[in-house]
């Protein structure tokens, strides 16, 4: 069973940051648009037949600091990154990211009840925590490093620990990257969702 989900079926929210010309002491003039962007979940190429498990909650998943943020800041193949000016995320990148993973693994565990990061976890429910240390452009691709770990929601002990290291093609631009973050959280579920299928609490 899997949680009712409302999708999101627009890429960006568009909104046109107008400034009073008074207060700014300005006669007449405009801004340039100001262009929201989201994350939306990735389906799997192949859904996998349902099968009953033990259930998971998302807990939580961290960003770099420089890149949870509202305004949208993108990685350079150097030390250096971008801060755009007319582009901001509709809310913190980390909650974007964790409310896609969410629907992500929803989407490839057909059977198994997957909860958002503040439901109240049944007994046996393993957590999910996500830690992105690192999202680096190498040309055309997004290279995304990091590490998953899969918790006993009631005890904390390890369930299993998953080392993340994905890559995919973004085009340049920040509604290209946010494509691209999409793909990358789809690529994470993908992984996840087999060992989340073999682990359980009472059989870690």
């Amino acid at each position: 069973m899997t949680l009712p989900r409302a999708r999101i079926s627009w890429r960006r929210l568009r909104a046109a940051a107008v400034l009073s010309g008074a207060a700014l002491g300005v006669a007449c003039g405009h801004s340039a648009p100001t262009e929201f962007l989201t994350l939306q979940p990735v389906p799997p190429q192949v859904r996998s037949p349902s099968a009953p498990g033990d259930p998971v909650r998302v807990a939580a998943v961290h960003l770099p600091p420089w890149l949870d943020r509202l305004e949208v800041t993108r990685p350079t193949e150097g030390a250096a990154v971008v801060v755009e000016d007319f582009e901001r995320w509709s809310a913190p990148v980390g909650d974007l990211a964790l409310a896609a993973l969410t629907e992500d693994l929803a989407d490839r565990l057909a059977g198994v009840t997957v909860l958002p990061a503040r439901a109240i976890a049944p007994p046996a429910t393993r957590d999910v925590t996500v830690d992105l240390t690192s999202l680096t452009r190498r040309g055309t691709s997004l290279e995304l490093d990091g590490a998953a770990t899969v918790t006993d929601a009631r005890t904390g002990a390890l369930i299993l620990s998953l080392p993340i290291s994905l890559r995919t093609p973004a085009s340049a631009g920040a509604p290209g990257e946010a494509r691209a973050l999409d793909e990358l959280m789809g690529e994470l579920a993908d992984r996840l969702a087999p060992a989340l299928r073999a682990g359980s609490v009472a059989g870690r």
